[in-house]
């Protein structure tokens, strides 16, 4: 990413997700068609984060989790925006560390989301965690 070096600026700001005016649109082209996998449905929305794998620490059958967090109606609005302070330069690397989510989640008692609710919510909210700067 080019800089230009008259700017100031002292954090990056961007969405994990789709906003609820692009989710309530519906089906789309591009990175948002539904062939992607990233789409339930019209009254659902966009997934805005799909976590799959598989964990000993799973009590699932064949020890997989799936969370497929997502969501823009009232109550389930899943967007979440990460604010990452920085200083200027002409490149940031922004981390992402998957570990971090999931040691914030017992997956012997929770391994499994795949509609909106609040409990997708709730972890949607973990999942900021997961984003830094790397320096």
């Amino acid at each position: 990413m080019n800089i230009n070096t008259a700017l100031s600026f002292d954090a990056i700001e961007f969405n994990l997700g789709i906003d609820s005016l692009t989710s309530s649109k519906g089906i789309s082209t591009g990175v948002l068609d539904p062939t992607k996998g990233m789409y339930w449905a019209w009254h659902s929305g966009f997934i805005n984060l799909k976590l799959e794998g598989k964990s000993n620490l799973s009590t699932t059958k064949k020890q997989f989790f799936q969370f497929n967090l997502g969501g823009f109606r009232n109550g389930f609005y899943n967007l979440q925006t990460i604010q990452l302070n920085t200083k200027k330069s002409l490149q940031i690397n922004v981390s992402v560390d998957i570990f971090k989510f999931l040691s914030s989640i017992d997956l012997q008692k929770e391994n499994h989301i795949m509609t909106p609710s609040k409990h997708a919510v709730e972890l949607a909210k973990k999942a900021v965690t997961m984003f830094s700067i790397k320096n």
